[in-house]
């Protein structure tokens, strides 16, 4: 899905969950990066994620007992409809 965002012909706004920050990997540092270089707005969220967990990259501190902290999720959502949504849970 986040390849799909790099190639719609508007550019989407990308959301992911990650449970906890420590699943914010350098391998993933790097996707991300690369992902708020080319699209509006990127945002990654997890347990003790900061603020800014990569260069672009919007960072969102989850509290343990939110929903979203238990679930890995990646949301594309472009100017007319969403592309697409994954969530493992």
């Amino acid at each position: 899905m986040e390849s799909t965002a790099l190639h719609a012909a508007v550019p989407p706004v990308l959301f992911a969950a990650f449970e906890h920050a420590q699943f914010f990997r350098p391998s993933t540092t790097r996707r991300f990066t690369d992902l708020a270089s080319r699209l509006p707005f990127v945002a990654a969220l997890g347990v003790d994620m900061p603020p800014s967990p990569a260069p672009g990259v919007r960072g969102g501190d989850l509290d343990v007992r939110d929903p979203l902290a238990s679930e890995w999720t990646v949301v594309v959502l472009g100017a007319h409809s969403m592309i697409g949504r994954l969530t493992v849970r």
